[in-house]
């Protein structure tokens, strides 16, 4: 199986070869051969950039022709990205069997998902669990003839499942850092290159940056002890950073005539919403007092996440709860319309204020309540408040309610007596 066997001249900033972007979709692939920027006789340029929202799973058979680092059996590929397992399996014959090659290349330039480009310095290949190989990769030169050693990522850098001295041990591995979905893809368009919002990407070994300013920058503005506001400051973490891109608010850095007016004493900001997808919105650093940003991620994050003991490690970490809370709420819908005919937004309501069994659903509107009464404090423009809305409610939200019927419950709220109730 070839893909765009010929390669590219250049290195893209995005990716070239994508699966169906649908978070978790696997695409498992068993062939005689794969390669991805070569063909059949080891020609093509390389540089190739793949993209999978789930495991990338490639299996080749054994077909009784002689083996060679470029003939029937082989995996060949450049840049792969996954939201999940990179596995690649090839026969082997004890030595001389089919090999898995990886098409090093030059550096060059990738985009991120808020518009930014970040120095991609080679062949990478990045993975959100595992990467798991039957064989130790081979470098294969691409024309121009790459000169850059690949890279292996993954968050916590423990992607190899042979651990040191396993198959990668002679590469570069690394740390990610975190890893969401939303990484994947253009949160903003780039008219420029008549990239659109929902561009797949190609990702670097290191994770995007959202909340760092220049040192420039850091050192012409005050900390945020100083000043009250959040300025890409290291003390906002990276699972904050995460969260406030999770729910749709983009922190930006200030361009030069803004910074010019922060450092006169005077503060103007220009947060018109370019062409960006419909639930997110970049905002101005400055514009965020660093106290209700805390504020706002602490009932995100309790609504959110559970906090979990690593098994090996025995470390606390978060697990996002979002799947099980949106499947909760679309069992309280389904229960709900299994006895009506029509949807109405206090009738859903009286259903799970009156359902002992629907706890959970009354929780998630409870806290959905909180967590936007912590987030107007943030002074965000209705546009943008809407645009957050938007996205939390798609977390949760049962697939035939709106957002404004979303909106409407939980501003709404669960009644005192209800849940006092539900809580006996």
């Amino acid at each position: 199986m070839l893909v765009s066997p010929a390669g590219r001249t250049i290195v893209p900033q995005v990716a070239t070869v994508a699966g169906r972007p649908v978070e978790n979709s696997t695409v498992a692939i068993m062939a005689r051969t794969f390669k991805i920027g070569k063909d059949v006789a080891g020609g093509g340029l390389g540089n190739e950039k793949a993209t999978f929202f789930g495991d990338f799973a490639v299996t080749t058979i054994d077909t009784g022709t002689a083996p060679g680092p470029l003939d029937s059996g082989d995996i060949v590929i450049g840049d792969v990205n996954a939201f999940g397992d990179i596995r690649l399996t090839v026969p082997s014959d004890g030595g001389g069997g089919a090999q898995i090659g990886i098409i090093t290349r030059n550096v060059g330039k990738a985009l991120e998902f808020n518009g930014r480009k970040a120095t991609d310095f080679g062949v990478d290949l990045v993975a959100k669990e595992m990467i798991d190989f039957s064989e130790t990769p081979v470098e294969v030169a691409g024309v121009p003839n790459g000169q850059e050693q690949p890279i292996f990522s993954s968050p916590g850098g423990d992607h190899d499942p042979t651990g040191d001295g396993g198959i990668l041990s002679s590469f570069i591995n690394r740390d990610f850092g975190t890893f969401p979905s939303l990484f994947l893809q253009m949160l903003v368009a780039v008219p420029s290159m008549s990239l659109p919002v929902g561009t797949i990407l190609d990702l670097t070994p290191v994770e995007p940056s959202i909340a760092n300013v220049s040192e420039a920058i850091a050192a012409a503005i005050p900390r945020p002890a100083q000043s009250g506001d959040v300025i890409r400051d290291t003390s906002v973490g990276r699972v904050q950073q995460e969260s406030i891109v999770e729910m749709g608010i983009i922190p930006r850095d200030l361009n030069e005539a803004e910074l010019l007016w922060l450092l006169s004493n005077r503060r103007f900001y220009n947060d018109m919403a370019g062409e960006l997808a419909p639930d997110v919105r970049e905002v101005s650093a400055n514009r965020l007092s660093y106290s209700s940003v805390e504020q706002v991620l602490l009932a995100y994050k309790e609504l959110f996440y559970d906090e979990q003991a690593d098994e090996v490690s025995g470390t606390m970490e978060l697990v996002s709860k979002r799947d099980a809370l949106k499947a909760a709420m679309q069992a309280v819908y389904d229960s709900f319309m299994a006895s009506n005919q029509t949807f109405t937004v206090e009738g859903f309501r009286s259903h799970i204020e009156q359902t002992v069994q629907h706890t959970l659903a009354a929780d998630i509107i409870v806290g959905l309540q909180n967590l936007f009464a912590k987030t107007a404090n943030l002074a965000l423009a209705p546009n943008e408040m809407a645009a957050v809305k938007r996205r939390v409610y798609g977390f949760v939200a049962p697939e035939a309610v709106s957002t404004e019927q979303m909106d409407e419950l939980v501003s709404g709220g669960i009644s005192k007596e209800a849940r006092d109730a539900q809580e006996e």
